[in-house]
């Protein structure tokens, strides 16, 4: 399965598996235009993705995609996370990774993630042991992508007008993953079991969903590397979106899928952490490539 893996890094310097993407997640569009802005030629990622897929199923990526026994329930339930369309009438169980609660309890035996809790408003939210200084928590769907139904609380803060049922939510501790005053996080993505690459988001808001694009190198520092950075937007249709839904990408998708905010700076991350990324990118690939999807405990909630 190709997956996008999202991390993030505390103020400690320790890096947290937040969340996982399946089907044809961004990240190697994203790659490709940080790549070309600061080498100034392709980085020729589609071509290695096609050469993973053609050692694996002897098609090529597009095919592969194409060819998945669950790919009208895959583009329905992408469209319905995002607020439109219906939910898949009988979803094959793989798309079952995409619920974040099924993901943690699949994952969090084996990889660092943020503990999570299912959202209960009778029940006080207690996870100060995780960071004690914080303050804050989060709330996020169950089933959702792009930030939609993410929201910041203060501890014990009361949460109202909550769009959906409260266990179609999980809560989880807010950890203060930012450099030079931006949240961030790292996209890494992976295919049958191999890293593939990584690219960081940066944002002057709260979250760093729908940020701006860095490149992301090894070092033996955390920050910028210049600092006085440029931003351009690239106006492109994401090869993802194209894989995925061809010509008839959803009229309310097509701003998403062909603008991008490339920086010409880079994020440099201790090398330890860089290795860890890619280290953890290809075990969690092989992970849920191999999962008995059937035994998977708990259902997609629609």
């Amino acid at each position: 399965m190709y997956i996008g893996i999202d991390f993030l890094i505390d103020r400690g310097r320790k890096l947290f598996l937040s969340e996982v993407n399946t089907g044809v997640p961004a990240g190697a569009f994203e790659y490709d235009l940080v790549y070309r802005e600061h080498f100034g030629k392709p980085s020729g990622i589609f071509n290695r993705i096609n050469n993973i897929s053609k050692k694996n199923f002897s098609l090529s990526f597009k095919d592969y995609v194409r060819n998945l026994s669950y790919i009208d329930d895959l583009k329905m339930l992408k469209i319905w996370m995002d607020g439109k369309g219906v939910f898949p009438s009988n979803p094959s169980p793989r798309l079952r990774i995409e619920d974040k609660w099924i993901q943690y309890n699949l994952l969090s035996p084996e990889f660092d993630m943020l503990p999570t809790e299912i959202y209960d408003a009778e029940k006080k939210v207690l996870l100060s042991s995780f960071h004690p200084d914080d303050t804050s928590f989060v709330i996020k769907r169950r089933l959702g992508r792009g930030g939609q139904g993410f929201r910041i609380f203060k501890k014990r803060e009361r949460i109202t007008e909550l769009e959906e049922p409260e266990n179609h939510y999980i809560v989880q501790p807010w950890i203060n993953s930012s450099v030079e005053n931006l949240s961030m996080s790292v996209r890494a993505t992976a295919f049958c079991g191999e890293f593939i690459c990584m690219f960081a988001s940066l944002s002057p808001r709260e979250v760093s969903n729908h940020g701006y694009r860095f490149y992301v190198k090894p070092g033996n520092r955390f920050g910028l590397l210049k600092r006085d950075y440029r931003l351009k937007d690239v106006v492109k249709r994401s090869w993802e979106a194209e894989i995925l839904f061809g010509d008839n990408i959803p009229s309310y998708l097509k701003k998403s899928v062909m603008v991008e905010t490339i920086s010409d700076d880079t994020l440099i991350i201790p090398e330890a952490i860089y290795e860890k990324i890619i280290r953890t990118s290809q075990y969690a690939s092989h992970k849920i490539a191999n999962v008995d999807y059937d035994r998977v405990k708990g259902s997609l909630i629609p």
